[in-house]
């Protein structure tokens, strides 16, 4: 896909975005039609958000590229040879320093590094920032307006959100035009990615396993979100504030992995992909325990509600 039409499918997939969130505002009333339609905005907007992530990491192997070009590294092969004829995968860098050979990430490597955490902390921020507004709003808005001022801020960040889709549109870097295919060439490349899958099967098992994990943590979230609803029953305040500690919980931790990863990395990236999926097993593993009737922890069905 050349790069008119990725800026097009970026900008048309963000107005869809903003579109998803506008109508919220109207439906604040308690009524189940109201209800169902939120719910169902809920379900388009989650699909939405994963395709928009995966639309945007399109574009981080080509500033890879972009940055690696600089230090005269080739990243459309497996390999490149050093000027001492040592072999070097493309992630990595083969250094000689007082004699001694060090292997330390790419420039591309380390771009792309950046790309991926700077981008979710602004993410993180940008929540921050929204919360902020709902909260002082809900404080300061009489008693109806203020329960529902989280509903008007999101109709307020869809409008906001369409008109930045200009800006995103203008402000894509420029990827070379690939040269037109015929429909034949077309369907070939298109299915070489999945004749690769039977030829690498760690590509294979890192598909199943990050589609795993995304439909895994969706669910999560949700039973996590329902079961705050139910025991905590909170106000416009609370549930903001809970929000919010999930945003600064996010911007500072993942601020706190990069520094850690860029000034000791006691890890590469691969060995930390496969510890934060294990570490999002704890709370399964967790439920399944409360399903024993002879255990007194675990996830347990409250019985005796309070009124």
């Amino acid at each position: 896909m050349n790069v008119e039409k990725k800026s097009v499918l970026v900008a048309l997939l963000i107005i869809c975005y903003g579109a998803v969130a506008i109508p919220v505002y109207w439906l604040k009333n308690t009524t189940q039609a109201d209800f169902d339609a939120l719910m169902a905005l809920y379900v388009v907007y989650a699909v939405l958000t994963y395709n928009l992530v995966v639309v945007f990491n399109m574009f981080i192997p080509h500033c890879m590229r972009t940055a690696g070009q600089e230090e005269s590294i080739d990243l459309s092969s497996s390999q490149h040879t050093s000027s001492n004829g040592t072999k070097m995968t493309a992630t990595e860098d083969i250094k000689f320093v007082d004699g001694t050979k060090t292997v330390e990430p790419s420039v591309p490597r380390k771009y792309g590094f950046r790309m991926s955490i700077f981008g979710g902390i602004s993410t993180f921020i940008g929540g921050i920032i929204a919360l902020v507004v709902v909260i002082i709003l809900s404080q300061t808005l009489p008693n109806e307006d203020g329960q529902s001022a989280g509903l008007l801020v999101t109709t307020v960040v869809g409008f906001i959100t369409i008109a930045g889709s200009i800006v995103t549109y203008l402000g894509l870097p420029a990827i070379p035009t690939k040269p037109k295919k015929d429909w034949k060439a077309w369907w070939l490349e298109f299915f070489t990615p999945l004749k690769d899958l039977l030829r690498r099967r760690n590509m294979a098992v890192l598909l199943l396993s990050f589609t795993i994990y995304t439909d895994t943590a969706f669910a999560l979230n949700s039973v996590t979100s329902q079961l705050y609803f139910v025991e905590v029953k909170p106000d416009t305040l609370e549930y903001s504030l809970y929000s919010m500690s999930f945003n600064i919980f996010g911007a500072v931790t993942t601020l706190g992995f990069y520094l850690w990863q860029v000034w000791r990395p006691p890890f590469s990236l691969e060995y930390w992909l496969v510890i934060g999926y294990a570490l999002i097993l704890i709370i399964p593993i967790w439920g399944c325990i409360g399903f024993s009737e002879s255990t007194d922890f675990g996830f347990k069905v409250n019985t005796n509600p309070k009124m």
